[in-house]
């Protein structure tokens, strides 16, 4: 679990200033395109069963 947070708080100091160029209207579709690709990561890694560790998959991160 300490690995999962680690992670989803990876992403959200990743995409942090996209999301805010996506509230205000001003982001670009490279970085709205990044911005999914992170998000999806996000929701993939929300959904791993910790339950069989060791044995994680961890997803893959997306291309910075």
């Amino acid at each position: 679990e300490k690995k999962r947070q680690r992670l989803l708080a990876e992403v959200d100091e990743t995409t942090s200033d996209w999301r805010v160029e996506l509230m205000l209207s001003d982001i670009s579709e490279k970085n709205k395109a990044k911005l999914s690709a992170w998000m999806g990561y996000k929701n993939l890694v929300k959904s791993v069963d910790v339950s069989t560790v060791p044995d994680i998959n961890w997803p893959a991160k997306p291309e910075v």
